[in-house]
């Protein structure tokens, strides 16, 4: 806890170099104390099995206490040097961390020589070699003894000859000798220890022990690769196989297993593994597509220079096959202050495979509008401004260049259109002209329906369309007082309203149509028990109760629905329909 507090103060002093070896210093305290939880419910174990009498459980937990210690010793070594360091870049005093430290080293190693005193007898082993300039073409002779600290030899000992992780193995004689011969296979060059080394069975009642020899290893040896049933021709994600066998050229009785072989195809690496006993190997991998179609090399090697053996090539032709490629897209365009365009699809093999990671050039009309990468479904997706340079029409097109692979090129193009979505591309005194020219026909055909003209407006201009409530859509009816008999001033409001829906059409807005010719129905189905709080589906059910003749269930229906989605939807009602569904409220109401 005083570690973690003294780690908050360094960073929050910004000594990030401090607080970085706090926390380092609190990890491998934290480290050690588990470690030796762990070894304190060992050590029980132990006990319970010295107190039973069983000698080969006490035996095995005795080695892991020994190990475990040793360990630790090895970890409060590296803490001690942590602690130094920390009193020295922050003056705190860590002497009673050390100390407590220095205790808990100190009694578990007294433990850890109490268990090894009563369980193990120590051992004692010598090495020796016929020469010491070693060679991986030569075999050297290495010989000793394992005997006990008192002389007494070990039999059928087990032990590891070698340089490194390159080692084979032996076993002592009745007298604790062994004899054997070590040929450097996988041991680095330029080494200088043969090692000798006695690790004894668990239930063991010895210690390990270890011998070093010093030698020279400057001299490799000389191999081959030799190959079989390799793949001949192979296009992109098909498998490329070889079966190789690596031999050494000189005598040897050493299996050549755990040799490490690379293959390549065009010197790029596909895939490694490493030989058995007989040297022999066998290597596949999926071909890439960054290799180009072709004629191409195919190679096997040894993966390491700096071996006793010396590092060889086999290599054989392989033909790519180029694959045919298929490209996708789907752009939207969109205009709000700026017009934009998305651009999506995908790029996959004829086959339908996806390809990753792949760049496509985004070009409209003749502008650049840049590079965007296919993920890991083949899919992309990229958002471009349109340069006003660009006119009404243009086609887009996205292209995949496959240059230094083995796919094809694909180039896909859809024509864009921007005359209808494109407003502010008109410019703004053109749209200015248009409103006037809509304006000038509303007022000198008929008097203006003022909200027929804010909604026109508004779509022009793409400002809010306030639409009527829908609690009385009759109000979208131009309405007049009636006269004496109401039936004049009816039928010329109605008349109004028919044309300014014509006018609505005409100007290309079905929405706008529908919903006067609504108005005007309605208005015209009102009863003297209508409900001004209704809905257009409430007028619709109570209208339908009452069985009155005036227009057919079927298209009051119709309008209706047509009506919801013109007042409600963001989607445009066909000009088509509109043009029919006014024309039949027109013919009834008139």
């Amino acid at each position: 806890m005083l570690l973690e507090r003294y780690s908050a103060v360094a960073a929050d002093i910004d000594a990030e170099e401090t607080a970085d070896r706090f926390n380092l210093t609190r990890e491998q305290q934290r480290a050690i104390i588990d470690s030796a939880e762990d070894l304190n419910q060992t050590a029980l174990a132990y006990q319970r099995a010295v107190e039973a009498g069983n000698d080969e459980r006490a035996r095995e937990l005795g080695r892991e206490i020994i190990e475990t210690t040793a360990e630790l010793n090895a970890s409060t070594e590296s803490l001690t040097e942590q602690y130094a360091a920390l009193e020295e870049e922050t003056d705190i005093n860590l002497d009673g961390a050390q100390a407590a430290l220095n205790q808990s080293q100190q009694t578990l190693s007294q433990a850890a020589a109490a268990v090894a005193q009563r369980e193990f007898t120590e051992t004692t082993l010598t090495v020796e070699t016929n020469r010491t300039t070693l060679s991986g073409g030569a075999p050297v002779r290495v010989t000793g003894q394992l005997t006990t600290t008192d002389g007494e030899p070990i039999s059928d000992a087990p032990l590891t000859v070698g340089i490194g992780t390159d080692t084979v193995t032996t076993q002592t004689n009745d007298t604790g000798r062994f004899t054997t011969t070590y040929q450097p296979l996988l041991a680095p060059i330029n080494a200088s220890t043969l090692t000798v080394t006695y690790e004894p069975t668990s239930s063991a009642p010895y210690l390990g022990a270890t011998a070093t020899q010093r030698v020279s290893l400057t001299e490799q040896a000389d191999t081959e690769l030799r190959l079989a049933n390799s793949t001949e021709t192979a296009a992109f994600s098909e498998t490329v196989r070889v079966n190789g066998t690596v031999h050494l050229l000189t005598e040897t009785d050493r299996p050549l297993d755990g040799i490490p072989v690379v293959l390549t195809v065009d010197g790029q690496r596909l895939a490694t593994a490493t030989t058995d006993r007989t040297g022999a190997v066998s290597l596949a991998d999926e071909l890439p597509a960054d290799i180009p179609d072709g004629t191409t090399e195919l190679g096997v090697a040894i993966d390491r220079q700096d071996l006793a053996i010396a590092p060889s090539t086999a290599t054989t032709q392989l033909t790519v096959q180029p694959t045919s490629t298929s490209l996708s897209v789907d752009a939207v365009t969109n205009t709000t202050n700026t017009t934009t365009v998305s651009v999506a699809g995908q790029l996959t093999t004829a086959s339908g495979e996806p390809l990753a990671d792949r760049e496509l050039g985004i070009t409209l009309g003749e502008t650049r509008l840049g590079v965007v990468e296919t993920d890991q479904t083949g899919a992309y997706q990229a958002n471009y401004t349109v340069p006003d340079s660009v006119g009404r029409t243009a086609d887009l097109t996205v292209a995949y260049d496959g240059t230094g692979t083995s796919l094809t090129g694909s180039t896909v193009t859809q024509q864009l259109s921007f005359t209808t979505v494109g407003w502010p591309r008109l410019g703004i005194a053109l749209a200015a002209g248009f409103v006037v020219v809509s304006l000038i026909v509303v007022v000198f055909v008929r008097p203006p329906d003022w909200r027929w003209v804010r909604r026109l407006r508004a779509r022009v201009t793409n400002e809010p369309v306030m639409t009527p409530s829908p609690s009385d859509p009759s109000d979208m009816a131009v309405s007049s007082s009636p006269d004496a008999d109401g039936g004049d001033a009816n039928a010329t409001a109605h008349r109004h309203s028919f044309d300014h829906a014509q006018a609505a059409l005409a100007a290309g807005h079905p929405n706008a149509a529908v919903q006067i010719a609504y108005g005007v129905a309605r208005n015209h189905l009102r009863s003297d028990n209508a409900q001004p709080a209704e809905t257009h589906w409430e007028f619709y059910q109570r209208w339908q109760r009452t069985g009155r003749p005036e227009i057919d269930s079927d298209h009051l229906r119709q309008l209706t629905e047509l009506y919801e989605t013109a007042a409600f939807s963001p989607h445009d009602i066909s000009m088509e329909t509109a043009d029919d569904i006014v024309s039949t409220v027109e013919d009834r109401f008139r």
